[in-house]
């Protein structure tokens, strides 16, 4: 997970920096009031595609109670998804791997 995470910054980090380049000559070319609406226009279509639309609701855990054993077993998975205490997980759509892909790229370019 650090591997990726660390991936994924360095690769936000050049893509920010290479919009900070070219948004200087785009500003004097269009102005920088053209661009900043364009900007907040990118971004409320990227927050309104991260509204889960998805296929299928959250899947829900039955979660066991914590005891303090720690496990050497290398094959062991997370267990992920919606407490099952929580009301909303029975009604709340899954956010599909498009949309966020889609929704964090335009929040990248915006």
């Amino acid at each position: 997970a650090v591997k990726y995470s660390s991936i994924f910054l360095t690769a936000t980090s050049v893509f920010s920096f290479m919009t900070f380049a070219i948004a200087t000559p785009l500003g004097k070319r269009f102005g920088e009031r053209k661009m900043m609406g364009i900007a907040f226009a990118l971004s409320a279509v990227a927050y309104v595609l991260y509204y889960p639309f998805g296929p299928g609701l959250i899947p829900t855990v039955e979660w066991t109670p914590l005891s303090n054993v720690t496990i050497d077993n290398t094959n062991a998975t997370e267990i992920t998804g919606c407490n099952w205490q929580n009301h909303w997980c029975y009604t709340q759509k899954r956010l599909s791997i498009y949309q966020i892909i889609a929704s964090s790229g335009i929040l990248l370019f915006s």
